[in-house]
């Protein structure tokens, strides 16, 4: 809406130029003045486009050097201020080719203008131009083509705020399309010549000189913050008149501050649009209207309330009202401004100060005020509320502005440090030891400065998602940044500022800021190259890798992703940003980005070029060999096709076990891990890819030296007990180990590993009660003991409803909890949109007792389990994914049902849990997606979809608009609204379809004229009839046998009579009024 206080306008505003014919414009209400000369006179008739609503009023002229107009709105400080107008050049006169500028934005009560338009002589028309300031005389861009004299053109000016200094951004739309989204703009400039302006609060009408301004027609003014605040498009059916008329239809207010409320009648009855803006225009009194017409009388005099029509036909209608015994208005004096707590100072990164103003005198008539900020050495923003936020390091000027017109200001200088982050390196954010693969830096705002070596999207030829920087060679080097804000190029370095995420295990930095291209052209980092194995881990997500001599393994899936395997093992290639359909069988060379989702590490290939046949591999190379009893490392020499091996004193090596890292895609004979006999050397054979082979002899000598190390190596329990990997500190000499829940500590049996040599007491493989802290004593080969402190704790269980228990984000988002309940519904495949694989999981009845926990390892409906994995926030969908370990406790549980309303389906209570709803309605038939809705009580709806049901599966069952069902399923929530998943299709059930109530209906005449006839209507409890809008003119209910509506009020057109029974609509009927 568009109050007027003190002659400002709120914005979005429109100014029809409807003034009386021979007046100046600056005479009038809204408008000032200032220059001498001859004035900018209201002239007859107005100026039209075809797209915008019915231009109404008269329009303003002007030309060569006199007076200029301003009109005051509300200050902008922030995001895009848009004006347009209608503009009409009548002549040229003296114009030149340098030209001038007619119109622009002022800053303040400054001079200082902004988004300002120009016009120059081209031949016999004139050029366009825009200016980021007029003291940037420089920064003009001028249109590319000329426009006739005699010709009516839209203009539309745009004023961009933009984080930094001497950055904002102007442009002009000529003739674009009222009621179309915002084009490309046809003339754009940047502000290059010095500081931006920090606000703008006027719409400047400027009289240059005889050579500078053109003779100018101008109309339809309007000033908003958005394009469809200034390019509104015409209705069909306008509003033609508007009566207004006031309570008891008073004329007068006649007490100090009294009220008035005003009336507007709109015609015809049936416009498009029949709501309308209240302003006040200011006669020899001043007053207040509030959106809803309530009149507030300030000043002695009369004022007139004016109702204007908010479909832009512009057409209006007044009544003045006289104002006696009011007081004179008390102007501010002074404004004191301060920071919170008496603070000046911002010391934290993009940190705010709440600033507050103190008015005198107290009883100042309009204690408003306006706030702003001139930046100085530093620069910051403000709200309208006077949240001032830091940007970079320096001093600003925090300025409060009265309202009242008495130009008081008050300010207050505020210091800002540390608003520059030091670089961290990537590395720093990645590397990490944590199980889970979570950064160390996670949720700490950080800048990175790296190169782009990968664009991503959410499938080839997809959304633009985001992209990878890595700022040196090899694992924990390389980070994806998800932000779709800036499209870099493969070599740009940039720096960024940004925070750290999880995202389902994949590190990401989100909310980029202080985005900056250093250069562009850049040598990417050399790929790492590994094995497929090797590869498929967490220190290269983010990394430019390079897998060789790959076997294609698996053919592409639905989603095109496949599996390539040197011999290490499986190796997934996703389509992200490329897609490649291999051979099965086939040998691959693949370069691409590591990356991790759907639970899995993936490479992406960025090009054709980075998936190439491989020649077979003809290396036949042996490249480890490991023997846990081992002194020191293996040497191993190519040439003479050797490796030769120490171990401690005293070792058997009858019966040694090697661990044989080979060549990629090569075979050995006998394999790695194969116990051997290493008396005497033993030849193994490896077989190139090719087919190749190399002998290879291995000698293991017996060291005189005895292994001094009494270490644990390991400590496992049975994996029915054991909950997550055990904790060795060698240095403390600690083990510290996790079992399930349900564990009876008393009576355990470990299985212990040992540095070679060594031997432990208790001895591995006796049981022991771990209710406390056990100790073992473990002696090395040379005799030397280390005693060992062995800790075995339960899991501490976390209820479901401990972790659910609120209406927004889980109260233990991003923190590891172990839960546990019953499995109530399976997803038992991967999807590229929707859930991932895992179950749902409740426990027990009603409210907050059930959660999604997304992992392959599944469990079958029944099955009682416990679960340890990471709570996240899936777009508002509590889950918990990352999964560390799992237990079965019990099969074949009863899974319980809660019986609940579509209001309480639609809630987060009850959000993932096992639920059945009575006797709804469909009301949407499916969809191509597998969903439709239904419907209870006319209010209360929701969806029902097929995520766990194989494709096309409600195709097999009746579902009819109108039909009644029982629905079971699980709750669930994407895209910002719940749906009932069912878990096979018989539980959804089919109930009827009321049908015999509607077929006795009668609905005639149809055409109508006066009186439409509804008959046998009794069973239906409500009936109502609505506009092509939607909007409900006529309400019926306690129904009788038979109805009659009264057309006879309403406009020619099409209507909808819909007819309810207490649940749904049942029935909609067409009616044509004539």
């Amino acid at each position: 809406m568009n109050v007027s206080t003190w002659g400002q306008a709120t914005l979005p505003h429109h100014d029809p130029i409807n003034y009386t014919i021979g007046q100046s414009l600056s005479s009038q209400s809204g408008w000032t003045v200032s220059n001498t000369g001859d004035s900018l006179l209201i002239a007859s008739g107005n100026l039209s486009n075809a797209g915008l609503p019915t231009s109404t009023g008269n329009k303003v002229t002007f030309d060569g050097a006199g007076i200029d107009a301003a009109k005051l709105f509300t200050q902008q400080t922030t995001g895009t201020v848009y004006y347009s107008f209608l503009m009409n050049v009548t002549a040229l006169g003296s114009l030149n080719a340098t030209g001038g500028y007619f119109t622009a934005f002022t800053e303040g009560t400054s001079t200082t203008f902004g988004a300002t338009v120009w016009t120059r002589l081209n031949g016999a028309g004139y050029d366009i131009g825009i200016s980021p300031k007029t003291s940037a005389t420089t920064d003009i861009a001028w249109s590319t083509s000329s426009y006739a004299v005699n010709t009516t053109i839209l203009v539309v000016v745009s004023y961009e705020f933009v984080t930094g200094t001497a950055n904002d951004v102007v442009r002009v739309f000529v003739n674009p399309t009222p009621g179309a989204s915002e084009p490309a703009a046809t003339i754009t400039a940047t502000n290059a010549g010095g500081t931006d302006l920090t606000n703008v609060n006027r719409i400047l009408i400027r009289q240059d000189s005889s050579t500078e301004t053109p003779s100018i027609e101008m109309d339809e003014l309007r000033v908003g913050t958005s394009w469809a605040d200034v390019t509104p498009v015409g209705v069909t059916n306008p509003v033609t008149s508007i009566t207004v008329t006031s309570a008891n239809d008073s004329t007068t207010i006649s007490t100090a501050g009294g009220t008035l409320q005003m009336s507007a009648s709109v015609l015809p009855v049936n416009a498009d649009i029949s709501t309308v803006t209240w302003t006040v225009i200011e006669g020899t009194g001043f007053a207040n209207i509030s959106e809803t017409g309530l009149l507030t009388a300030v000043l002695n005099g009369t004022v007139t309330a004016r109702a204007t029509a908010d479909d832009g036909s512009g057409v209006y209608g007044e009544k003045t009202i006289t104002l006696n015994n009011q007081n004179p208005p008390v102007l501010v004096s002074s404004i004191t401004v301060t920071g919170a707590a008496g603070v000046d100072t911002i010391t934290t990164y993009h940190g705010t100060l709440q600033m507050s103003a103190e008015i005198l005198p107290v009883d100042a008539t309009d204690a408003t005020f306006t706030w702003s900020v001139t930046n100085g050495t530093g620069t910051a923003t403000i709200s309208s509320t006077g949240l001032l936020t830091a940007a970079t390091d320096g001093v600003v000027t925090v300025v409060a502005t009265a309202n009242d017109g008495s130009g008081v200001t008050g300010s207050l200088d505020v210091t800002l440090s540390n608003q520059v982050i030091p670089v961290t390196t990537i590395y720093d954010i990645q590397y990490t030891t944590a199980s889970a693969g979570d950064s160390p830096l996670v949720g700490q705002l950080v800048t990175v400065t790296g190169i782009v070596t990968g664009l991503h999207y959410n499938y080839a030829g997809g959304t633009y998602r985001g992209y990878f920087i890595q700022d040196a060679v090899g694992a924990w080097n390389g980070v994806y940044v998800y932000s779709s804000a800036n499209t870099p190029t493969v070599g740009d370095e940039v720096t960024l500022t940004a925070t750290v995420s999880e995202y389902n295990g994949l590190t990401e930095l989100t909310g980029v800021t202080n985005y900056t291209l250093n250069s562009s052209g850049n040598t990417l980092p050399t790929a790492t190259v590994h094995s497929t194995g090797d590869l498929a881990k967490e220190p290269y997500e983010g990394v430019l890798i390079r897998a060789q001599f790959a076997e294609c393994t698996t053919a592409p899936t639905t989603y095109n992703d496949f599996t390539v395997n040197d011999g290490t093992g499986d190796l997934n290639v996703d389509d992200d940003i490329f897609e490649f359909t291999p051979t099965v069988g086939s040998i691959y060379d693949v370069t691409g980005i590591g990356h991790f989702g759907y639970g899995l590490f993936k490479i992406l290939p960025r090009s054709v070029a980075d998936v190439t046949v491989a020649a077979l591999n003809t290396e036949a190379e042996i490249v480890s060999f490991v023997l846990a009893e081992q002194v020191s490392d293996a040497t191993i020499t190519s040439g003479a096709a050797t490796v030769s091996i120490e171990v401690f004193a005293g070792t058997d090596v009858t019966a040694l076990v090697p661990t044989i890292g080979i060549s990629a895609g090569a075979d050995i004979i006998p394999n790695s891990g194969v116990a051997q006999n290493f008396t005497n050397d033993v030849t193994y054979t490896v077989t190139a890819q090719d087919g190749s082979t190399k002998t290879w002899t291995v000698s293991v000598n017996v060291s005189s030296t005895q292994n001094s190390e009494a270490n644990i190596v390991s400590f496992d329990f049975a994996i029915d007990v054991q909950a997550a990997d055990e904790v060795v500190n060698a240095t403390d000499s600690t083990v510290a180990v996790g079992v399930f829940a349900d564990v009876n500590l008393t009576n355990l049996t470990p299985t212990i590993t040992l540095s070679a040599g060594a031997t432990i007491n208790p001895a591995s493989g006796t049981a022991r009660d771990f209710t406390s802290p056990v100790t073992y004593t473990v002696t090395a080969q040379d005799g030397s003991t280390t005693i060992w402190t062995v800790t075995v704790t339960k899991q501490t269980i976390t209820t479901i409803f401990a972790i659910q228990n609120s209406t927004g984000n889980s109260p233990l988002n991003n923190q590891v909890v172990t839960t546990t309940g019953t499995v109530c519904a399976v997803k038992d495949y991967n999807s590229s949109s929707g859930l991932d694989m895992g179950y749902f999981l409740q426990s027990g009845t009603g409210e907050f007792t059930g959660i999604y926990v997304e992992s392959p390892n599944l469990f079958a409906i029944g099955d009682s389990v416990y679960v340890t994995g990471k709570v996240t926030e899936d777009y508002n969908f509590t889950i918990i994914n990352t999964v560390t370990s799992s237990k079965l406790t019990q099969p074949d549980k009863t899974v319980y049902t809660n019986t609940v309303t579509l209001a309480q389906v639609n809630s987060e209570a009850y959000e993932s849990t096992f639920v059945k709803v009575e006797d709804v309605v469909c009301s949407v038939l499916v969809n191509t997606y597998g969903e439709w809705k239904v419907t209870k009580n006319s209010t209360d709806s929701t969806n029902v979809d097929d995520l766990l049901l194989p494709s096309g599966a409600f195709s097999s069952i009746t579902i009819d608009l109108g039909a009644w069902y029982d629905i079971s399923g699980v709750v669930y929530y994407s895209y910002s609204e719940y749906a009932i998943l069912p878990r096979n299709i018989s539980e959804v059930i089919y109930l009827a379809v009321d049908e015999v109530a509607i077929e006795n209906v009668s609905v005639y005449p149809n055409p109508v004229n006066s009186t439409l006839h509804i008959d046998n209507v009794a069973d239906f409890n409500k009936i109502t009839v609505s506009n092509v809008l939607g909007q409900t003119v006529k309400n019926y209910s306690k129904l009788n046998s038979n109805l009659e509506v009264d057309f006879s009020n309403l406009g020619e057109g099409v209507y909808f009579v819909s007819l309810y029974t207490e649940d749904s609509i049942v029935k909609t009927f067409k009616v044509i009024k004539k």
